[in-house]
């Protein structure tokens, strides 16, 4: 045999001889088995639980554990809108207190009637007094906690480019104060 014909591809139908087939068909048995083997594991949740004694000498059995309970009490602001004319501010105080067990942070969450009639609401934290920066919605920076009550000043504009309809007429004007518990 010459040389050359001793390095010549192997031909395709000595790849795919029942020899190379079956060797083809073990490796990836084998393969297949290994990759599913690795991936076998255990998917189960499992959970334990044991009573735990809260108090000396208490029985776990009989503790009992409360969550707490969120409310507001607010007075209504007093704000003369007597001879409320363009470009005027009134302003009132209320006082806000946390009748629950937990400390609430205070936030404007909506207010009615001013959306067509040129009135603006905004709240302050504090007395009117104090003249600090309101909020017309969202957080108003101050937390109320039960025992102790906090005093918010409500301010009530009309603006100076209100329409004219607005002049002479009255409209329910609402604030609503919201509390999340801090």
């Amino acid at each position: 045999m010459s040389r050359s014909a001793a390095h010549r591809a192997p031909s395709a139908r000595s790849l795919l001889s029942p020899v190379t087939v079956l060797k083809v068909m073990a490796t990836l048995v084998v393969a297949i088995t290994l990759a599913l083997l690795a991936t076998i594991g255990s998917y189960a949740y499992l959970t334990s639980s044991a009573p735990v004694k809260l108090l000396p000498g208490g029985n776990a059995g009989n503790v009992t554990i409360t969550a707490g309970t969120a409310s507001l009490a607010v007075t209504s602001a007093e704000v003369n809108l007597a001879a409320l004319y363009p470009g005027v501010t009134r302003s009132g105080d209320v006082t806000v207190a946390a009748t629950g067990t937990v400390g609430l942070a205070l936030s404007i969450s909506s207010t009615t009637g001013t959306s067509t009639t040129g009135y603006s609401i905004t709240v302050a934290p504090g007395l009117c007094s104090a003249n600090r920066a309101a909020v017309a919605t969202g957080s108003i920076g101050v937390t109320v906690v039960p025992g102790t009550p906090t005093s918010l000043c409500v301010r009530v504009e009309l603006s100076t480019s209100s329409p004219a309809s607005a002049v002479n007429k009255s409209t329910p004007l609402t604030v609503v104060i919201a509390g999340a518990q801090a």
